[in-house]
């Protein structure tokens, strides 16, 4: 049941902009001839894990939205499915398997990146030594540029 509180909890306009992108930029690429733009259609489950609150919302919310990447290839939206000898039943069967699965791997990889940049943030905070650094605002190649220059003028 754990599951089905992560999808009530979970922000919808996410979805849909993440959905939006994972199945248009695939189709706007076939039916321009761009094909380059399929490879940025990942950025649609990745953004819905990003805003995800933990990794299994993120797994399931992901693996749904590549639910509508399969209807939009089973209408053939992006083109004739390659026939080889399996039954269609099957064929569609391992496809949306296949499809869910990738969506939520993805969605997982933008949850893992959320909670390690919140991690990063933290740690860059608790490490600031106060106030003083912050006022000089000295980047660090300016102190060894300083130093180099002394050394000259010696």
């Amino acid at each position: 049941m754990k599951v089905v509180e992560d999808l009530h909890d979970f922000d919808y306009s996410v979805f849909i902009i993440g959905t939006a992108i994972f199945v248009l930029l695939p189709v706007i690429a076939i039916k321009t001839g761009i094909e380059i733009l399929t490879a940025f259609a990942a950025i649609g489950p990745f953004f819905i894990g990003y805003k995800s609150k933990n990794y299994r919302g993120a797994f399931s919310v992901a693996g749904l939205s590549s639910i509508f990447l399969w209807i939009a290839i089973i209408y053939g939206a992006l083109g004739q499915i390659v026939d080889i000898n399996l039954n269609p039943y099957l064929l569609n069967t391992l496809l949306l398997i296949v499809l869910i699965f990738v969506g939520g791997f993805i969605g997982s990889m933008g949850q893992l990146f959320k909670v390690n940049r919140t991690s990063a943030i933290e740690m860059a905070n608790k490490n600031k030594k106060g106030t003083k650094n912050v006022k000089n605002q000295v980047k660090p190649i300016e102190q060894g540029y300083k130093k180099v220059l002394k050394k000259i003028k010696k």
